[in-house]
């Protein structure tokens, strides 16, 4: 199933008492009107954790959306609510990861009509996902929801740096500190690698509280859309093409994701990192309903503990291994998920430990860069409480007249990990982050650095950015 990563929607995964119920709520948002068609067989429905964030949360009588041409434009939540809880043995298009699971719905309407969702700060400076609605989108009913998934994110032209405003990361982190042992958000990675884009660049995809995910071809390899990143957990199988030349040859097979649409057919088209988000909650939603004791942070440990990357994958330039001998790669992470290892693994599970964050200061001063490509490096070794490190985030003022000129990365040493740490990932990853021109803008490795020194690196090229 291929559809372009765009700006619309929000599935919530929400766990019942009953362990074989489950539902979702979707969120839908963007250029592009996407509303789930709550009365297509393939999809279930519930209307208890419904929201119109069109009306302010007036109830609509049927938030069904409109079949006049083009109906592609609006057919995309229905898509992605059909990944994850299509109906099984129904005789209706395919069976949902997750399939029974029931439906709600929660609708934002064009971008354009809702100035206060995205406060626009210029296309070449960046801009920032806020207001009552963007707030209210993922955070509305997240006591009773166990897994958010997100199938949009910013233009993926690879000039855009967008990420959650104020409200919206208040709403991030009242979900996993709230609810069922803090919710599961689950993000796409985004398909605009063919266009040099990063998915460093949206700040939902580098957040700590969401797991990213990316769109694998059926044999596992990175997809030619793909978008490089740290943030980037694992990759979910969606099918399509390892390079663009395959995907334009028409006598290619071209395997995909089948999806109920609009009038009540069945589509074999859709793929894409917004395909790739769903499949991602349809199994967070399994691995819950076998042990709902997880919280978002066990989820992902067992993401990192349960991937691997296939035969084919490896054949790609660009894999790293580290101390414990986790392979890791900046298209798709740890690999391909597996989700009956992940259901067998969550079985026996023991919880990890509390989330514990250390602020570090660099004081560094105000630095030149000379012109050219240099490295400016910092390094941290300090003492700590923590027996691993989970997640690194880096905040960091600098100015440049030219943004794509600029090159960021965090690098730990590769330090070998005891037995009892076996869970923890400790990548010896590289960030690749294009700082936004106006400076201050939060960014993040992927989860894992294990004990020692990290050493924070700028590559400039240009003239004389400062730091």
């Amino acid at each position: 199933m291929i559809h372009k990563h765009s700006h619309a929607q929000h599935l919530m995964i929400h766990k019942h008492s009953h362990a074989q119920h489950l539902m979702i709520h979707k969120h839908s948002h963007a250029q592009h009107l996407m509303i789930h068609k709550h009365s297509h067989a393939s999809v279930k429905q519930n209307p208890a954790v419904s929201y119109s964030l069109v009306r302010d949360g007036q109830p609509e009588s049927d938030p069904s959306p409109r079949l006049d041409p083009p109906k592609y434009s609006n057919s995309h939540g229905t898509y992605c609510a059909g990944v994850v809880a299509a109906v099984a043995n129904n005789g209706v298009c395919g069976v949902g990861v997750a399939y029974n699971a029931s439906v709600g719905v929660s609708v934002k309407h064009n971008v354009l009509s809702l100035p206060a969702v995205w406060r626009c700060r210029g296309a070449h400076r960046g801009r920032h996902s806020d207001g009552r609605a963007g707030g209210t989108a993922l955070s509305r009913h997240v006591e009773e929801v166990a897994v958010f998934s997100a199938s949009w994110g910013p233009k993926d032209d690879g000039g855009h740096v967008e990420g959650p405003g104020s409200l919206a990361r208040r709403a991030l982190l009242y979900g996993v500190t709230a609810g069922r042992s803090g919710h599961c958000l689950r993000v796409g990675s985004g398909n605009g690698g063919v266009l040099e884009d990063n998915c460093n660049l949206d700040g939902y995809a580098s957040s700590i509280y969401t797991l990213t995910v990316s769109a694998l071809t059926d044999t596992g390899q990175s997809t030619f859309y793909a978008e490089p990143c740290a943030a980037t957990l694992a990759g979910v199988f969606v099918g399509g093409q390892h390079t663009l030349e395959a995907a334009l040859d028409k006598q290619r097979l071209q395997m995909k994701v089948v999806v109920p649409e609009l009038d009540g057919h069945c589509s074999n088209r859709f793929q894409g990192s917004s395909a790739a988000a769903p499949l991602m909650a349809g199994v967070a939603a399994l691995v819950l309903q076998a042990n709902p004791n997880l919280s978002w942070r066990d989820v992902q440990h067992l993401v990192v503990a349960e991937t691997t990357p296939t035969p084919a994958a490896l054949t790609e330039h660009g894999w790293h291994t580290n101390a414990r001998g986790k392979k890791f790669h900046l298209l798709q992470g740890f690999g391909a998920i597996n989700a009956g290892r992940m259901v067998e693994a969550a079985l026996t599970w023991h919880n990890v430990g509390p989330q514990l964050t250390e602020n570090l200061i660099l004081l560094v001063g105000k630095s030149k860069l000379p012109h050219g490509w240099t490295n400016v490096s910092q390094e941290v070794s300090e003492a700590s409480p923590m027996k691993a490190v989970e997640q690194v985030v880096a905040a960091i003022t600098l100015n440049h007249p030219k943004r794509s000129l600029l090159s960021i990365y965090i690098v730990s040493p590769s330090v070998p990990l005891q037995p009892e740490k076996k869970r923890v990932s400790n990548t010896r990853s590289i960030t690749l982050l294009k700082q936004d021109v106006r400076g201050y803008w939060p960014k993040l490795s992927v989860p894992g650095f294990g004990m020692g020194t990290i050493v924070l690196r700028v590559q400039a090229a240009g003239r004389y950015p400062s730091l």
